[in-house]
């Protein structure tokens, strides 16, 4: 049996649960090799991250690496988890950075090719 006495675990099975059930506000993926359970409307906190305080990052930096990693198909996610202001954001951030980065701009490219086309997979995971 694994030892778990924060319950941790069972966290991430139950956000696994939810979004395999269709529930709306629910992402799930592997950052920095770590399960991060993200959740639109917890009220502790979006995110279970339990070493965060190990990674370098910013916890919207960790939100924008799910957002990345869903529409790269390397994460998963349910109906209505992100914000389309935030997607939005992240489109304009990297379109408009002052240096022609290759990396940014196709990252740009994918998160429109895949949240904002009216008939993408993605689109039905913002709100």
């Amino acid at each position: 049996m694994l030892f778990d006495p924060l319950k941790i675990q069972d966290y991430h099975d139950r956000v696994r649960d939810c979004i395999e059930a269709g529930k709306p506000g629910f992402a799930q993926g592997y950052l920095f090799d770590v399960l991060v359970s993200y959740e639109t409307a917890s009220p502790g906190g979006p995110f279970l991250f339990p070493v965060g305080f190990c990674i370098p990052i910013r916890p919207t930096g960790v939100l924008e690496e799910l957002i990345l990693d869903v529409a790269r198909g390397e994460a998963t996610a349910s109906p209505y988890t992100f914000r389309r202001s935030r997607i939005e954001r992240m489109i304009d951030e990297r379109r408009t950075h002052p240096m022609p980065i290759r990396k940014l701009r196709r990252q740009a490219d994918m998160l429109t090719a895949f949240y904002m086309a009216p008939d993408s997979t993605g689109h039905r995971m913002i709100f």
